[in-house]
């Protein structure tokens, strides 16, 4: 769906201002990054991730499909217009079209789906084509949708009461290539380049000729009927304001607010609103050019010639999508009572956002007094007084003030514990069998005397382990192997009070 804006008839102005002010209403939870910091990227690929072959906006909210043929939406689902992504039932979707709260997607089948609002049937979860047949287009509507079929004819379903979502509708001269859906009127493009409407008589004409060639596009909105003609231009239908002066691959606007299209230079230009940022007057793509774009209530956003997306306006209303940065949390799955439970936070990033280079962190050593304060530092070191089994966290920030947080279980062995694990690894390692038996009778008389409380018997055998394993070290026993032999007996003796 395309939408257009300009001034209209005066009758029209309070229900405008009505309809939008009530589609603010409807998205109490819009979804949105912290106020964004001055400077921080300059072009927020949003989604972050992916790469995307078409973009659509509903009020408060953007889809666009995925090269994979997913659809990926952000902003606000207060109606489950825009789920995080949506996965075909099957196949996959092959094209995607959003209007106010809900969403309709086209699958690779010739079926349709559709999700959201859905109090006028504007929504079914599954539309089949007759037998035979497929859908070659969907286009959303105000409460109602409509699609074109192979055989080129428009099929429509929801609300019909002016007339604008008819069961079928066979073009007056040849066949339709296109369809777009308004709030209350539906127009489709026929095959002689000719622009076809029905709906509300208030909010289009019956039949839209080019005055001069022919239209290639069909640009319906909330209350206009406009179209791309051959030579790039945009016009629109008689008495209709006239919309920004230039030549267009794209165009887009939200009733009277703000209008933008992409020229065939591939910039986008503006005008209308720009409270909230939505209509600068040019923009011009970050890497590449433009190739589409799609318009909501207080943002717009542009598809990039690489896939990307770019959007600029509101957060909360749909331009950008909250991603959470992320980050690698290390801790040990083990350490021996006494010692520090070392965690860390590295290669801290915000995917798909290079120039978000500003982090903080915090730490839940899980010892019941919950996260420290944050700060740049991206380690910490847990201090253990006892055996046991702590939760940890680690939590990476930006600038945003959005965080994600990790947990681990990190096991505190005591001193008997520690023991019976070294024994196992000297059971296991590859010795002559009398060092072998040497090393886990001192290991073992230290076990048993832990286990029997015996604290200076204990500490007296990993003495004597200690002294064998340096003696043997880089002879009998591998170097590096000894080492690590040798910082853990250490950390036994310290665990047992030796």
């Amino acid at each position: 769906m395309k939408r257009f804006t300009g001034p209209i008839m005066p009758w029209l102005a309070s229900f405008i201002v009505i309809t939008v002010l009530s589609s603010c209403i409807d998205h109490p939870n819009a979804v949105g990054p912290k106020t964004p910091v001055v400077n921080e990227a300059t072009r927020l690929l949003v989604p972050a991730t992916g790469t995307y072959t078409q973009i659509t906006a509903g009020n408060l909210y953007t889809c666009a499909l995925r090269s994979d043929g997913v659809v990926a939406c952000w902003g606000s689902s207060s109606f489950g217009g825009a789920p995080p992504t949506k996965t075909a039932a099957t196949g996959v979707f092959t094209s995607v079209s959003a209007y106010a709260n809900h969403t309709c997607g086209l699958r690779s089948d010739g079926a349709i789906e559709c999700w959201g609002r859905n109090e006028l049937g504007e929504s079914p979860a599954i539309l089949l084509p007759p037998s035979g047949q497929w859908f070659v287009s969907v286009s959303a509507g105000g409460g109602h949708g409509c699609a074109v079929r192979n055989d080129g004819v428009i099929q429509c379903w929801g609300d019909n009461e002016f007339g604008q979502a008819p069961a079928t509708r066979t073009a007056a001269s040849g066949t339709f290539t296109a369809v777009s859906t308004g709030s209350y009127h539906t127009c489709g493009l026929n095959s002689t380049g000719v622009i076809e409407c029905f709906g509300s008589t208030a909010l289009q004409v019956p039949s839209f000729t080019a005055s001069s060639g022919s239209f290639v596009q069909v640009l319906t909105g909330n209350i206009r009927t406009c179209g791309i003609r051959a030579d790039s231009s945009v016009e629109c239908a008689p008495s209709q304001s006239v919309p920004i002066a230039g030549t267009f691959v794209d165009y887009a606007a939200y009733f009277f607010l703000h209008e933008c299209g992409i020229n065939t230079d591939g910039v986008a230009v503006c005008q209308g609103d720009n409270n909230k940022g939505q209509a600068p007057a040019t923009r011009s793509a970050g890497t590449g050019r433009f190739t589409q774009v799609a318009v909501g209530t207080f943002h717009t956003c542009a598809l990039r010639t690489d896939g990307a997306i770019e959007c600029w306006g509101e957060s909360a209303g749909g331009a950008f999508m909250t991603v959470l940065p992320t980050a690698t949390f290390t801790a040990p799955a083990s350490v021996i009572v006494g010692q520090p439970i070392a965690l860390a936070l590295t290669n801290a990033q915000v995917p798909g956002y290079p120039l978000a280079t500003s982090f903080t962190y915090a730490f839940d050593c899980g010892a019941g007094s919950g996260f420290g304060a944050s700060s740049g530092t991206p380690t910490a070191s847990c201090s253990t007084s006892s055996a046991g089994t702590r939760s940890v966290r680690g939590r990476v920030i930006d600038q945003h003030l959005d965080h994600t947080t990790y947990t681990a279980s990190v096991i505190v062995k005591s001193a008997a514990q520690g023991t019976g694990d070294l024994i196992s690894q000297v059971s296991s390692a590859g010795l002559a069998p009398d060092i072998r038996n040497a090393l886990l009778t001192k290991l073992n008389h230290a076990l048993s005397a832990l286990q029997e409380g015996n604290t200076k018997i204990a500490c007296d055998y990993l003495k004597t382990f200690i002294s064998q394993v340096k003696s043997q070290r880089g002879k009998a026993i591998p170097t590096a192997t000894a080492d690590a032999w040798l910082l853990t007996a250490q950390q036994l003796q310290a665990a047992a009070g030796c």
